[in-house]
């Protein structure tokens, strides 16, 4: 029941900027290791434990830009 809590916790708490920082920079770093495998939004979600909308959120917040669209941006720039 104490992990369960935790877990609400974490997902409800509105993140600091330093932790928000630091995730999207693991997301990034995620992306640029793995761009040219098929992974999805939910991958990464589960790879990082956190819900597709707070993930989403926290990225969105730090960098200006989704998930997907940075996602995509750097499968095309190394396409080049």
């Amino acid at each position: 029941l104490t992990d369960i809590f935790a877990i609400a916790m974490r997902m409800y708490k509105i993140p600091n900027t330093d932790a928000s920082a630091h995730i999207a920079e693991e997301i990034i770093t995620y992306i640029r290791e793995n761009y040219n495998k098929k992974i999805s939004l939910n991958d990464i979600c589960k790879r990082f434990s956190y819900s597709r909308a707070h993930l989403s959120k926290i990225f969105l917040e730090e960098t200006g830009d989704t998930i997907i669209s940075y996602f995509n941006k750097l499968k095309i720039k190394n396409q080049k």
